[in-house]
């Protein structure tokens, strides 16, 4: 997001220490970021945020756009730095040419004094390490999610069976840290999520949960209701599964430590916006004192959220309602946390 560009301004190389607003390290080389300095005038600060709140969706939209941040100076707090980054500078010149950047800027620029505006593209990037929670296996937690739908007029009995099977171990790989740390289904209607914390290879985790007597018996009481047949039996089988069940995670936050209560909710996007919600609920997802992760596989968008408080929540519904078809809470249907008795 920017505005017109003084004259004068110059497009530098910039060597980062971090992947910046969307994607990681690898991909991150090549993008440009747009960072914009900004005086607000006196007394405009509050029609200057309002500004920004009105226009920062409609901008997300744009073709290359990847995210952006405003920021506020510690020490003078009528001076502000918009960045901005884009996939390439192709994508962001093209932006910059059109008549609705013109259009969008206006009211945010009509609150300041003096701006200034420095191009830089991205040439190395490093992108941040696993979080090193993990108070029960000791080693960084990695957080998967996985979807499937089962039929609707089974959606009872299967709420049933995911709730009440015993707990597998949280195994370990050799002498080394457990699998397993935490692991919850939440339900909403016919479609299923399980979300799962793990301390160890995906590869390991996935070989010891079929294993398990009690996992097996579980997925042969589900066979019958689900809409897609799956075989965990052998890898074959469990690698078609993670392929077409697996979500990506879009963002994570962690702002919470150990493991607090978990609440989530479900967006069914338009055909194609499925980018776009997970993109603005992302934008959204640093709450102080909370966990927040954001899933998305096409256009089906998960939003988890880790809180003492557990406040049943579906954000952003009234500004999303125009691009989803469905948005609404889940419902939790058990939650396992290793070495806790359930």
């Amino acid at each position: 997001m920017t505005a017109d560009t003084p004259p004068g301004e110059r497009t530098s190389t910039l060597l980062t220490g971090g992947a910046g607003p969307a994607g990681d390290a690898a991909s991150a080389v090549g993008r440009l970021r747009v960072v914009f300095r900004l005086r607000v005038a006196d007394g405009q600060r509050h029609r200057f945020l309002e500004a920004y709140r009105r226009i920062r969706h409609r901008v997300a939209r744009v073709d290359g756009y990847l995210g952006d941040q405003l920021c506020q100076s510690e020490d003078d707090p009528d001076e502000w730095v918009l960045t901005s980054e884009w996939s390439s500078p192709a994508h962001f010149h093209r932006w910059e040419a059109s008549a609705g950047h013109r259009e969008l800027a206006g009211p945010l620029m009509a609150c300041v004094t003096s701006r200034e505006s420095r191009r830089y593209r991205v040439r190395l990037a490093t992108a941040p390490l696993p979080p090193a929670r993990g108070p029960v296996g000791g080693g960084p937690v990695r957080r998967y999610a996985l979807a499937f739908t089962v039929r609707p007029e089974s959606v009872a009995e299967v709420a049933e069976i995911l709730a009440g099977y015993s707990s597998p171990p949280a195994g370990r790989a050799g002498d080394g840290p457990r699998l397993l740390d935490r692991t919850s289904v939440f339900m909403a209607g016919p479609l299923v999520v399980r979300v799962v914390d793990i301390t160890g290879p995906p590869s390991e985790v996935v070989r010891h949960l079929a294993g398990q007597p009690q996992v097996r018996a579980v997925e042969e009481r589900l066979r019958p209701h689900l809409t897609l047949d799956r075989d965990l039996s052998d890898d074959d089988g469990r690698r078609r599964f993670l392929a077409t069940a697996g979500m990506r995670v879009v963002a994570s936050v962690h702002g919470c430590p150990g493991h607090p209560p978990r609440t989530a909710a479900v967006y069914r996007a338009l055909p194609g916006r499925g980018g776009e919600v997970a993109r603005r609920l992302a934008a959204d997802a640093a709450v102080p004192g909370r966990n927040t992760t954001v899933f998305r596989r096409r256009d089906l968008v998960v939003h988890l959220v880790e809180s003492p408080d557990a406040t049943l929540e579906v954000p952003l519904a009234g500004e999303l309602a125009p691009i989803v078809r469905t948005a609404r809470p889940m419902t939790l249907v058990t939650d396992r946390i290793a070495g806790v008795s359930s």
